[in-house]
């Protein structure tokens, strides 16, 4: 069963853990935005930003959930939550916790 793009969105919240909000914002007519404080994905020793633009909000949400759940197997979003920080990859059904290399 495929996801709609507000159920993606929703699953892109999950990620917060109550530390602020999923946001959609327009830069301009024609411009939209995902963003998600204190998400990024482990690239190495980098943490890169997970935001993506699109022409409308669906196509910035797929453009986004695209790039989260479509990572190369060594790469992996890091969530900095109120408790800590947990890192996480998409299995096909939840984000589902992984073990970081120290």
């Amino acid at each position: 069963m495929s996801m709609t793009w507000e159920q993606k969105f929703a699953a892109l919240q999950a990620l917060l853990d109550f530390k602020g909000d999923a946001a959609l914002h327009s830069r301009e007519p024609g411009d939209w935005y995902v963003t998600l404080p204190s998400v990024s994905i482990k690239e190495g020793g980098l943490l890169v930003s997970v935001g993506n633009s699109g022409a409308t909000p669906q196509e910035a949400v797929e453009k986004t959930w695209t790039k989260l759940t479509s990572l190369p197997n060594d790469h992996y979003i890091v969530a900095s939550a109120c408790s800590g920080r947990r890192a996480v990859r998409w299995n096909g059904f939840m984000w589902a916790p992984i073990v970081e290399e120290k």
